[in-house]
């Protein structure tokens, strides 16, 4: 008797998988963009929802792990629709791996699922909060043999998202303040050392209180011209402060203010000066460089250093109505420290010209 043919249809292998099968099979494809939805952004979305339902039906840890990682392989999405619930629902898919991660006893399992997620890395935002918290999950000693894996792949391999990866490497480094992987792997992008680039490690070695790298950075800066000479003054006064040089960190503050009349310099200039010479810094601004509009960063430089008759002055130079242009949430909060510091009538001033925000604007 002659076998009667049975023909395979997609919705007929479909039944034949598992839950896990299934869902592998399905993120496969939105992530190679040959799924039908995926270039449906509603019916797309749906879909990747329905993922999230099934991955929290799994039951075994270690599945739901891959399952996890498998979702946030597919965030090159991100890149084509312009949709905010894309980005919200990736953000919580990286919390809810990481959630899941920190009680998984297999470290070795979650760094070659994390070693994955870096080399296949879209430069997109969905799994960055995972490399940003891998000190969460993964103990140091057995993160610096996953660095030095990733490092030598991008070095020995020609990859086309190379960027990409050294990019997850510096958020890894920056997550356990590791000053050695992030410089490499930022020069790995950057061969030909830039100032800005050396200015960038200098930077992140400053954070991580390596003051010994950050000076030899510094000194491998060569004519810092405009953004790059203000980052470079900036970072070493900031090392002048640690070492605590207070002159020359003066000296310099007032070079780089001079160079970069700014708010934050002026700022930081009024805090390790003099009375005197801070009173004369703030009326020197007021007549000179307050530009024809009221700022809400001078006014907190005025509260933070008690200058009420300065701020007086400024606000008769400028106008009160200009204060309805400023963010009334943070006008809120000065006028709470000027009533802290006894400044009660000019705070009743203030409070006066705050524009409260429609609650239905602010949603």
């Amino acid at each position: 008797m002659k076998k009667k043919k049975v023909w395979k249809t997609p919705s007929s292998e479909k039944l034949a998988l598992s839950t896990d099968e299934l869902v592998r099979k399905t993120l496969c494809d939105i992530r190679e963009g040959r799924h039908l939805f995926c270039h449906n952004e509603d019916r797309l979305f749906e879909l990747l929802e329905k993922q999230v339902e099934l991955i929290d039906s799994i039951e075994n840890p270690e599945v739901k792990l891959e399952l996890l990682a498998r979702f946030l392989n597919t965030d090159g999405i991100l890149a084509e629709f312009d949709y905010e619930d894309f980005a919200e629902l990736y953000t919580d898919m990286a919390s809810y791996f990481v959630e899941e991660a920190e009680t998984f006893e297999n470290k070795e399992y979650l760094a070659a699922l994390v070693h994955d997620l870096a080399l296949n890395h879209t430069g997109e935002d969905g799994r960055s909060a995972v490399f940003l918290m891998v000190e969460n999950f993964l103990p140091k000693e057995r993160l610096t043999p996953l660095f030095e894996e990733i490092l030598e792949t991008v070095e020995t391999h020609n990859l086309e998202n190379a960027e990409s990866v050294l990019e997850a490497l510096c958020d890894m480094a920056d997550c356990v303040q590791n000053t050695e992987i992030y410089e490499r792997a930022r020069l790995l992008q950057d061969p030909d050392r830039s100032n800005s680039t050396l200015l960038d490690i200098a930077n992140f070695c400053l954070t991580a209180k390596d003051i010994a790298s950050t000076k030899r950075l510094l000194g491998a800066v060569t004519l810092p011209q405009a953004e790059d000479l203000e980052d470079f003054l900036d970072l070493r006064i900031a090392v002048l402060e640690v070492e605590n040089r207070k002159s020359e960190m003066i000296a310099l503050a007032e070079e780089l203010y001079e160079r970069f009349p700014k708010e934050m310099h002026l700022g930081k200039l009024c805090s390790i000066v003099s009375i005197e010479r801070r009173s004369a810094l703030l009326d020197n601004y007021i007549k000179y460089h307050s530009g024809t509009n009221i700022s809400v960063g001078f006014l907190q430089i005025l509260v933070a250093f008690n200058e009420i008759e300065c701020l007086e002055v400024y606000l008769n130079q400028k106008g009160d109505e200009q204060l309805t242009t400023l963010p009334a949430e943070t006008l809120s909060v000065l006028v709470e420290e000027l009533e802290d510091k006894g400044a009660d009538k000019l705070a009743a001033r203030i409070r006066e010209w705050i524009v409260e925000e429609p609650e239905d604007l602010r949603e």
